[in-house]
């Protein structure tokens, strides 16, 4: 097997460079039809290639496949805060974008993955399935070109090497999801996703792990099994620090420890070189000619390796700056930032000469570089926060506020960057030159027929003066006072007053435009007409509780909260119930003013409502007020009148008195509310309330509220028995009749022995062991018992402790006794224990039972068989014993296999005796690996001290199998046209539950060259007892029949090639035309503004008769097609043509339209998807800095223009 099977141990602990709170995520486009993965172990791979990743303006960590870093829009150039949306829990991952906008963010810190609108709008949030607390999504997610996003999960447990073994689960997933954020599906890879996946042309998803593989995913497989979604992996022996990237022909480039893997479509190794152990690989990007560029956290070195895996140059940064982070690449120049000192370094991407270094002190760089399509190089610096520098490095602005989490940003179609922070995901785009503040005036609430004003900020912010030619207002309840026109010069700042004067009482709303050579700009304007308001509140908010006759306070207060003076006419309080006594009123202000009374806004009028109340129940004071504020308002202030609560004693209990003695308890009554009350009568009632009785008390007594009056009750019993009765305290309270239950146990002068238990004492014991219990012995009489004696009849059973006779117990003095029994057999033993005392009346004995038991086995294997197992691999099963009684059982093992079986464990395992407890369990777990074909059979004897058989044995049987192919008897596809094609699957499926390995397909025969093979990728994995279809293609060039065999190779030894035959006819074509045009798309890649580029079409005619090509024609003028209409012969072909030609510098998608005259087709029109990207064909600096120069004196600088086009360009002044 390849490295892919050779599994490295290693640890999962993580190690980063500075401000990388988690690694980096890096996402590469591929922009040619072929792809290269690479990986970085500490190198990278080559190509700008588009692959298979969508055509959004940011669908992957670093922009494209290659991992460039670098956008086709331009920044911004006086940047603005679009917005700045809360999200998640902590530092963010770094954003994507999709084709409509919206920004995908994953939590960092939490296993949710956001998606917000282009506005900052939260759309939906997708959570990990995994079930785990521990579930992160630290990497980006790459968006595929049907909108599929993929990401995947890592478990923060896992990463912590000392907590791993405590980890539940491994909260590791793999997802892909929907564009709206459902589900499509999910597969648990070998570790998890700490950097972003990338695809390929053909669909495949790369993903690099932290267990050390880089897996190639094919995105349908989900639809068959989760297995087969895997198609290959390989082995990296090292942690990978960065996402795959694609060369330009679609190979896999990774980077792990200290090499850099280039490998092929199916996963064998193109290329390996690596840098030494003391080197660790991180950064990974290709140029637009497939050079690959790495940065080492190990060494603090920059270098290009060749296409092919050569180095050829390395850069060294000084000390002081630290290590690289990663790269970006654009224009023949590499940009990387540094961790240490705030450094921003451009090499020459031919030589590594250092281009120009630029330094930002205070701080340091918190992310790696982007460059958009004019050049320009942003990142974020921990001071100067969002930073923007010229592609010749000087700066052209900085934005402090916004500050980042250690991720790379991401620009918008329209060049808007989107930075991920802490909980917060920041949006900078395009601001205006004319600035005004704010963009919103709310003059809140206004009285009417009076005035508000707000001022209104303008400022111009460029190099030029701006002139305001018009200021216009919707509404005339806003007025600004203004003269237009007025020029405002660079740099100044002016304030217009804007008023508001309302006229009724209403909602205003209303829009000001402001007209300026910089554009229009416009101000929401909002205000409310207002008028008096009112507002009552009590204080406190009720009366309470009051008692009959109790008067009660509350202070109401009236409020003015509005904006204008309120006045108060009047003021009225009724209440719900009559008066006792008392007034409820309204007591004059402290000015000693009275109505109407004038509140200023913010003030308040408080006076004093008193309430007594000669009932029981609720009432209710109602107090209104009519003033200016509108209709009148009232406030409801509730109370209730309580009667007086009495509570007492639960019980009173006397316990075991002797006949004709007394004893004495005080039973308690109290007020239990806050009225008074008065105890009129107290008695007591019952069966036995001749045995109580009270001592003497004044009545009536009153008890104030927390007053407490103590009873004293006597208890005095003539027979024996329970005595039971009830003390009645009555009074004007609720309840009005307290009952105290008393109770007291009469007992006789005599001693009672009483025995516990009364009828057997049983007692459990395993053989060869002691078992006791214990037997207890009470004096419930009056007066001392005195035992004399204990004896037991069977010597089986014995007391732990003799007691020392004669023993005397007082009243409700007890005395306990242990019986030990040891048996000799696992049988029944009975005995009799008796005591002796002066309780002549008293039944003085007790049967004691002994049971004696041994220990119980039960044997059994989980699962009971091994199944069908593939010669040369295991399986596995697990042998339990366990013991259901309550002694302790002892076992040895012994394990007996069929020759040339191989198991673990070893035939000795165990063999000496193991104690199982009673309850408890022990597990073996079997692994078998049988040498040869055919059943097999292991046997786990058991010996052991059961009573229920001590040998014992579980046999677990299989059967050893091959792989055993096969497959249809032929695929027969009937008539098929001359010149046509038609595909028919040949099935071949696995018989047994072996894989079957497909290594090859190739057809055969004497018409082999009318058969070909569809879409598939060999070699292929048929997993056990399941079936593969191979697509095959049968085009007849003549009349007549064909026939051919299918060849597949694969590993099962008897039928290695499995033959299908293939058999067709060929037959005329129909007498209409048909069309085929090959191939179905074109893509031109760059093209220089002064070239054009062409490609061909081949138009066939599959039919009998002339195929007439109407017209040819493109959506876009940059995509021409000669000749655009022609006549192809029945059975012919044409070829067309087509030429790019770009006028911009930007990306070109067009389709192609051939109209003709194929009545049969689906449509009689045929589209050909075009695609080329115009780039300048001249090079130079976007920036020249002459420095300070005296005045009156010259400075001349070189500025060198390169050609890169393949025709002359004259220079004009």
């Amino acid at each position: 097997m390849d490295e892919s099977e050779k599994v490295t141990s290693h640890s999962r602990s993580r190690e980063y460079s500075p401000h990388f709170s988690f690694p980096l995520r890096l996402n590469l486009k591929l922009r040619t039809s072929i792809a290269t993965i690479t990986l970085v172990t500490g190198m990278l791979g080559a190509g700008y290639a588009q692959s298979g990743l969508n055509e959004s303006a940011w669908p992957i960590f670093r922009h494209d496949s290659q991992l460039t870093g670098r956008a086709r829009a331009n920044g911004p150039s006086l940047p603005v805060i679009k917005f700045e949306a809360p999200l998640g829990n902590g530092e963010l991952g770094a954003p994507v974008v999709g084709p409509d906008g919206t920004i995908y963010v994953p939590g960092g810190v939490d296993n949710n993955l956001y998606a917000l609108s282009p506005s900052g709008q939260l759309l939906w949030t997708f959570t990990g399935e995994t079930g785990s607390p521990h579930e992160r999504f630290v990497a980006s997610p790459a968006l595929a070109e049907d909108g599929t996003l993929y990401i995947g999960s890592v478990d923060s447990c896992r990463v912590d090497t000392q907590a791993e073994l405590s980890c539940p689960v491994q909260a590791e997933l793999f997802y892909a999801l929907n564009p709206d954020g459902t589900l499509r599906w999910k597969k648990k890879l070998d570790g998890g996703t700490y950097f972003s996946a990338n695809i390929g042309r053909n669909g495949r998803i790369y993903v690099a792990t932290d267990d050390c593989w880089l897996y190639a995913l094919h995105p349908a497989g989900y639809l068959a099994t989760p297995d087969s979604i895997v198609d290959w992996r390989y082995n990296l022996q090292a942690q990978p620090e960065n996402s795959p990237a694609l060369s330009f022909t679609d190979l896999p480039l990774s980077v792990a420890g200290d090499s850099l893997v280039n490998l092929y479509l199916y996963g064998s190794v193109r290329f390996k070189r690596s840098f030494g152990a003391k080197d660790t690989l991180q950064g990974l990007a290709l140029d637009q000619n497939g050079n690959i560029y790495v940065t080492g956290h190990g060494r603090a070195v920059v270098r290009r390796i060749s296409p092919n895996g050569a180095a050829e140059w390395a850069y060294s940064l000084p000390p002081a700056f630290g290590k690289p982070f990663l790269p970006a690449v654009s224009n023949g120049v590499v940009f990387f930032t540094s961790s240490m000192g705030g450094g921003l370094f451009a090499l020459n991407a031919g030589d590594g000469s250092e281009r120009w270094r630029a330094t930002l002190p205070g701080g340091d760089f918190l992310t790696p570089p982007v460059v958009d399509g004019a050049g320009h190089v942003y990142a974020v610096h921990s001071t100067a926060g969002l930073v923007c520098f010229s592609a010749a490095g000087v700066q052209r602005w900085s934005k402090p506020e916004v500050q980042a989490s250690s991720v790379s940003p991401a620009f918008g179609e329209e060049g808007t960057i989107y930075v991920s922070s802490d909980r917060r995901l920041y949006a900078i785009s395009q601001g205006s030159p004319l600035s005004i503040e704010p963009a919103a005036i709310d003059f809140g609430e206004v009285c009417t027929d009076s005035t508000a004003t707000q001022s209104l900020t303008l400022r111009n912010s460029s190099a030029d003066a701006i002139t305001v030619t018009a200021i216009a207002i919707d509404n005339p309840a806003f007025e600004v006072s203004a003269i237009t026109p007025f020029q405002l010069e660079p740099g100044t700042v002016r304030q217009l007053p804007v008023q508001f004067t309302p006229t009724a009482l209403a909602a205003y709303n209303g829009v000001m435009i402001i007209t300026s050579d910089a554009g229009q700009s416009v101000v929401t304007l909002a205000g409310e007409g207002g008028g008096p308001r009112i507002s009552l509140s009590a204080e406190p908010a009720t009366f309470g509780e009051l008692c009959i006759g109790e008067e009660g306070l509350t202070e109401v207060c009236i409020a003015n909260p509005g904006v204008c003076t309120l006045r108060v006419d009047s003021i009225a309080v009724a209440f719900s119930k009559n008066f006792a006594s008392g007034f409820a009123g309204i007591a004059q202000a402290n000015d000693g003013s009275s109505a109407p009374i004038f509140i200023a806004p913010g003030e308040k009028f408080c006076f004093t409502v008193r309430a007594r109340q000669n009932s029981l129940g609720n009432f209710e004071a109602k107090v209104t007020v009519w003033s200016t504020a509108g209709d009148s308002v009232a406030l409801i202030i509730p109370g209730t009148v309580v009667p007086p609560a009495i509570a007492g004693s639960a019980a009173i209990d006397f316990g075991r008195v002797q006949l004709h003695q007394t004893a004495s308890r005080l039973a308690s009554v109290w007020n239990a509310g806050k009225c008074e009350f008065q105890i009129s009568e107290l008695k007591i009632e019952g069966p036995q309330a001749e045995s109580f009785a009270l001592a003497g008390l004044n009545l009536p007594r009153q008890l104030t509220a927390g007053d407490t009056l103590d009873l004293g009750v006597s208890f005095t019993p003539l027979v024996t028995g329970v005595h039971r009765a009830t003390l009645l305290v009555i009074s004007d309270a609720e309840p009005d009749t307290l009952r105290i239950p008393l109770a007291g146990q009469g007992i006789p002068s005599t001693p009672k022995l009483v025995l516990v238990p009364a009828d057997s004492l049983a007692i459990f014991a395993c053989l060869g062991a002691s078992g006791s219990a214990e037997l207890l012995m009470r004096n419930e009489g009056g007066a001392d018992l005195i035992v004399s004696g204990v004896a037991i009849d069977n010597p089986i059973f014995v007391l732990a402790a003799a007691p020392v006779l004669p023993d005397t117990l007082a009243p409700n003095e007890e005395l306990r006794l242990t019986v030990n029994f040891t048996p000799a057999a696992i049988t029944t033993y009975r005995g009799v224990l008796t005591v002796s005392s002066n309780d002549a009346g008293s039944d003085a004995t007790v049967e004691l039972i002994g049971n004696g038991g041994g220990p119980l086995l039960e044997l059994a294997a989980h699962p009971p068989a091994f199944g069908e197992i593939c010669l040369g691999n295991t399986a596995n099963t697990r042998v339990c014993i366990v013991n259901p009684s309550a002694c302790e059982l002892q076992v040895e093992i012994e394990i007996i296999f069929t020759e040339g079986v191989v198991v673990q464990p070893a035939t000795n395992a165990h063999s000496n005796r193991v104690p199982i407890q009673p309850g408890d369990s022990l597990c073996i777990p079997v692994t078998v690996k049988p040498g040869s074909l055919g059943p097999f059979e292991v046997e786990v004897r058991v010996l052991s001290n059961a009573l229920n058989g001590t040998t014992r044995s579980v046999i677990i049987r299989g059967t050893v199998v091959s792989p055993e192919i096969a497959g249809v008897d032929s695929v027969k596809f009937g008539n098929v046209a001359i010149g046509a094609s038609a595909e028919q699957p040949a099935a071949v499926w696995s018989l047994s539950a072996c894989a079957i390995t497909v290594d090859s397909l190739r057809i055969t025969g004497a018409d082999a060259a009318a058969f070909s093979l569809g879409a598939i990728t060999v070699p292929a994995e048929i997993p056990g007892r399941d079936t593969l279809e191979i697509p095959v293609v049968f085009t007849p060039e003549a009349e007549g029949s064909y026939s051919a065999t299918l060849l597949v190779y694969n590993n099962d030894a008897q039928h290695n090639p499995l033959s299908i035959p293939l058999q067709g006819t060929g037959i005329m074509p129909p007498p209409e035309p048909h069309i085929v045009v090959t191939p179905p798309n074109l893509n031109f890649g760059e093209v220089v503004l002064t070239d054009d580029s062409t490609l061909t079409l081949t138009v066939r005619n599959a039919g009998g008769s002339a195929l007439q090509i109407l017209n040819i024609a493109s959506s876009n003028e940059a995509f021409s097609a000669s000749p655009d209409s022609f006549s192809v012969p029945a059975l012919g072909s044409r070829t067309v043509e087509v030429t790019f030609t770009p006028r911009d510098t930007r990306d070109y998608v067009a389709t192609l339209l051939i109209s003709n005259n194929d009545i049969d087709s689906a449509e009689d029109t045929i589209s050909v998807a075009l695609r080329g990207m115009g780039v300048s064909p001249i090079t130079a600096p976007d920036q020249v800095s002459f420095g300070e120069v005296c005045v009156g004196e010259s400075k001349i600088i070189k500025i060198t223009l390169a050609n890169r086009g393949t025709r002359e360009i004259a220079a004009e002044e």
